[in-house]
Parts: C-alpha cells; sequence; structure tokens
C-alpha cells in the first residue's frame, strides 16, 4: 500500500480472551502500510505473556481487539517484536511497554476470538488506473458563437466493467465520480468533478480474507504488468454481511497491510505494455487466462517484478532477476529435455550400475536434473518466436553468449569468465537488461492468449517495447 499520509493514533486494546483488560496504546501505520502497535501496562498488574504470542517468528496467528477514534478495530497475525521493558518509573512502581508488529488492521469491524474474517466485497483503488483504462464521462462544451465566455460539461457515469470469476467470484471495474457544488452563501470561484476507479471483488458467500488477499494480489500483478510499471495500492475497503449498521447496511472496513508490490516512489511515467483499448473486446478472456495460469508461471513473474521494486541495488542484481526469471519461466511453460525420456531413463540406469554403492546416492543427486537443457537453449527458444524482434542471427547468438557467461561468471564465479564478463560494461549491460525485460512482456503478452502477429505489431506500435528493443533507431 501506499497512504498519503501516516496513521498515529491512541487507543484502546485488548484480546479477545479477556475483553474486560484494556491497555492503552498506540497503533502506528507507516505510508507503506508497515504496522505496529504500541502497549502499555504494569507488569506487577498484569502477566505480560497474556499479550505474548507463543513463537517469536508467529506460527501462532494472533489477534487483538482495538478502540481508535471510536471506531473498532481487529488486528492480525500480531507477533511481538521484542521482550517488554521498563522505561517510566512512576509512585507505585513501573510501566511496561511491548511492541508488536502486526500482519494486516481492519478498522471499522470487531471480530472476535475464533471468528473468521470473511468478506461479500473488497474494493481496492490503484495509483495510475484511470490513466490505464482511459475511459472518460465527461463531454465539454464551449459556445464560440457567445459574446461572453460559457463553457458546459456535461458527464455521464461510464458503464462498469464486469467479469465473472471461478469460484463464483464477479469482478468489477468501476467509476467513481465526485463533484464539488458551488455554494451560493459565500463567494464561489471554482467548482471541481472528477472521476476515479476502483476495482472490485464480488463473492455470492463469505470468502475468507486469505482468499481476499491472494485475488487482490494476482489482480494488483496483472495490473503492474500491464501498466509496465509498479503501481501501489492506494486503499482496501472490505464489506461483510455480517457487519452492519443500524440501517442495516454493510459497513465499510478499512483494511491495511504491508505490500510487497510497490516501488519506492510513485510512478508517474507513460509506460505502459498495452492499454485498455488493446484488449477491450478480449479482457475477460484475458484475465480468465491470467488468473488460470497464475500457479504455474507466478514464480517467474515474482522474480521479474523483483527487479522493478527497487530491491536491487546494481545492474548485476537486476541482471540475475531478470535471467533467473525466464529460465523459470520456460521450465514451467514446457517439457523439453535433452534426450527423450526413455533414452535417458536407460542412460541413468547404466551409470547407476557402473558406479560403486557408497556413490550411488552422490551420483542419483547429481543426475536428477541432468536431462534439463541448458540456459542457453532455453534463451533461444524464447527468443524464437519473436527473432525478427532481436535482430539478425549472429546478434541474437551474441546476445545469448552475452546473457550465458554473464550468469555463469556471476553465480559460478568461473575465472575463466572473467575476461569477458569485464568487457560487459554498465553501459552494455544496463542494455542487456531492457531487453531481457522486453522479453518478459512479449511472453506475459503470449500467455494473455495474443498470436505472434499482434504481439509483433504491438512491439513495434508501442513506445516503451522499442525502446526495450532497442528498435527506435530501426526501420519498421
Amino acid at each position: 500500500m501506499r497512504l498519503s499520509d501516516p496513521i498515529d493514533k491512541p487507543g484502546f486494546f485488548w484480546l479477545p480472551s479477556h475483553p474486560n483488560q484494556h491497555y492503552p496504546g498506540t497503533l502506528r501505520i507507516s505510508t507503506s502500510g508497515e504496522i505496529t502497535l504500541r502497549l502499555v501496562h504494569r507488569p506487577t498488574a498484569v502477566d505480560p505473556q497474556q499479550l505474548q504470542s507463543n513463537s517469536l517468528f508467529g506460527e501462532e496467528t494472533q489477534r487483538i481487539l482495538g478502540i481508535v477514534d471510536n471506531d473498532p478495530v481487529t488486528l492480525e497475525q500480531c507477533v511481538v517484536v521484542d521482550d517488554p521493558f521498563y522505561f517510566v518509573r512512576i509512585i507505585e512502581g513501573y510501566v511496561s511497554e511491548s511492541r508488536f508488529h502486526v500482519g494486516a488492521a481492519f478498522v471499522g469491524a470487531s471480530f472476535v476470538e475464533d471468528e473468521p474474517i470473511a468478506f461479500s466485497r473488497i474494493e481496492f483503488s490503484l495509483e495510475n488506473l484511470n490513466e490505464w483504462f482511459s475511459i472518460s464521462g465527461f463531454r465539454p462544451k464551449l459556445n464560440s458563437d457567445s459574446e461572453k465566455a460559457e463553457w458546459a460539461i456535461h458527464y455521464t457515469q461510464p458503464d462498469d466493467i464486469s467479469i465473472a470469476l471461478p469460484e463464483g467470484i464477479g469482478l468489477q471495474f468501476v467509476f467513481s465520480p465526485s463533484f464539488s457544488l458551488p455554494d451560493y452563501k459565500v463567494s464561489q470561484l471554482s467548482s471541481t468533478i472528477s472521476q476515479r476507479m476502483y476495482v472490485s471483488l464480488t463473492s455470492e458467500g463469505p470468502l475468507p480474507v486469505e482468499r481476499c488477499f491472494v485475488m487482490l494480489h494476482r489482480i494488483h500483478t496483472f495490473l503492474c504488468l500491464v501498466m509496465n510499471k509498479i503501481v501501489a495500492i492506494e486503499w482496501v475497503r472490505g464489506y461483510s454481511r455480517n457487519k452492519l449498521d443500524k440501517w442495516g447496511q454493510e459497513v465499510a472496513t478499512s483494511i491495511f497491510y504491508h505490500s510487497q508490490l510497490q516501488g519506492q516512489q510513485p510512478d508517474t511515467r507513460v509506460s505502459r505494455t498495452f492499454g485498455y483499448n488493446d484488449i477491450s473486446g478480449d479482457i475477460e478472456k484475458t484475465i480468465l487466462r491470467w488468473l488460470a495460469d497464475y500457479e504455474t508461471i507466478y514464480p517467474a513473474f515474482d522474480l521479474y517484478l523483483s527487479s522493478k521494486i527497487g530491491a536491487h541495488r546494481n545492474l548485476n542484481g537486476v541482471f540475475l532477476s531478470l535471467v533467473q526469471g525466464l529460465e523459470t519461466l520456460h521450465r514451467r511453460t514446457s517439457d523439453e529435455t535433452e534426450l527423450n525420456l526413455d533414452d535417458f531413463e536407460r542412460l541413468r540406469a547404466t551409470i547407476s550400475e557402473l558406479v560403486p554403492s557408497e556413490r550411488k546416492d552422490f551420483i542419483e543427486s547429481r543426475l536428477t536434473y541432468a536431462n534439463e537443457i541448458s540456459l542457453r537453449k532455453r534463451m533461444k527458444r524464447l527468443i524464437e518466436p519473436f527473432k525478427d524482434l532481436f535482430g539478425t542471427t549472429n546478434e541474437i547468438k551474441s546476445l545469448v553468449q552475452d546473457i550465458v557467461d554473464m550468469r555463469n561468471y556471476l553465480t559460478h564465479y568461473d575465472k575463466r569468465l572473467e575476461r569477458r564478463a569485464r568487457g560487459i560494461d554498465d553501459s552494455k549491460m544496463y542494455g542487456i537488461c531492457l531487453r531481457l525485460d522486453a522479453l518478459f512482456h512479449l511472453h506475459f503478452l503470449r500467455l494473455t492468449g495474443m498470436d505472434a502477429d499482434r504481439i509483433r505489431s504491438m512491439a513495434t506500435e508501442n513506445p516503451a517495447l522499442r525502446d526495450r528493443l532497442a528498435l527506435n533507431g530501426c526501420d519498421d
């Protein structure tokens, strides 16, 4: 998440199993969604162990309830960060403070002990979502025949974009207008009308919060890839049929958590892989295919996105993430081997018979992945469908050689490759990383169901992909 301002609120907190033992404390949520809770209590009056989870690493989930600004709060996955320590001397003795790391905070609802946290609807907003869809309900009109300026703006809210997902889950991209009308009691020099978009996930039945987070993350990842940058979540709200206000309406629960999928700073550049208009007729099929393939391909794209969030401080780290991600992607989408399985099994059996018994385990462990194709072959196979975008045969051969040598030098520290590795300076390495980045996006387009001709057309027309493929100086 990326909040505009941090939250730092005092309140009272307690364990669900001890609802009458309230402790003053402070709930803090950073702009990146990291949550901490500080509780104050008297060690002579209460047992500090009551507020500590059984494991320092949080194998056992701990829930804490509270009240902040008259709103109920539920804190999940609370883990003691450090042991309580005494910091204030008062007349009766000492006061102790305990600090907790909190996995998620739900502000606006109280989920009692053992009550599952589940929602019938989850809504969330993403940076740059409006720009990616580029759908406007505004129709300005200027009367040029009038002697005085006469402007009118007509707004019609666009229809929401709805997609039926498996397991009875509905996905909607919602258009949300807002406006301020002139206050005729005071001087009003301006009025504003704005349109924002957010994403809504609805379920026919209660959806456990863990499942909500999984679906949210998968949609979030897809949108980061189509926008070709890391876009942070701005807010998340949940609605439960079991949490109603006095009018019988579902209460909006604000949800806070720290997401790894966000850059250090907002990225305002326009560099999308494709826009909504490019897939408007196929958006349902595209998203359904992405979700269907996600379990297979997500480790590869996690590695790719780690190269975009600022996790690596130098080009070598970015390069290794991209290469490992592409290697993983090919492993998970291809069953190609060096030998056919029957031939390899016969070879394996022959080798095993010739090896002394005390060395069999060693040899067997080495043969486990011996039939997998090399990184060189994997890179060639990945480039093959788009080879016309990567240059001549010799240029592709040189690129693959640089990738293999640099990967082997950095990971295996092969001294024989040191001279070649040192010949790849930062400028050349940056160019290689851009082309690996582009290769990831070409295969992402392929995984969404686009055919090769359409991908090539998009690559030559899309400024971001042209730049990464170094096509800007070439004739189409």
